[in-house]
């Protein structure tokens, strides 16, 4: 019996190291994960990037993203679970350019915190 053929997606958890509250890095991947299947894709491990940070510009999660992203691009969607993710918005002039260099390579960025209710659940 075969499968049905899903689409490749990447996801992207970020969790900053003084943040007490969920969700962590692992609860939002699997969040994630269930979102990309009810919407036809899947993410395989080697497309779940995280960052784990706290007072550092660095984010070698989202570097990677970038770098698979321009490499084998065998990816088309970018699952986050909300906009804060990506990082401080202290300088939106580097979330432009995220969100803009992806979607010159032909990702979507799809935000969990943007999806209806009944399919976020």
């Amino acid at each position: 019996m075969s499968t049905p053929h899903r689409r490749i997606a990447a996801s992207y958890a970020h969790r900053a190291t003084k943040t007490v509250d969920p969700p962590t890095p692992v609860q939002q991947q699997a969040m994630l994960c269930e979102l990309a299947e009810r919407h036809g894709f899947m993410i395989p491990p080697e497309y779940q990037f995280q960052d784990v940070a706290c007072r550092t510009t660095s984010r070698p999660g989202r570097s990677a993203i970038i770098a698979a992203a321009c490499g084998d691009h065998s990816f088309s969607r970018l699952y986050v679970s909300h906009p804060v993710r990506l990082g401080r918005w202290a300088d939106p002039q580097y979330h432009f350019h995220f969100r803009s260099l992806l979607s010159m390579l032909g990702v979507e960025i799809v935000f969990a915190s943007h999806q209806p209710l009944e399919v976020r659940r």
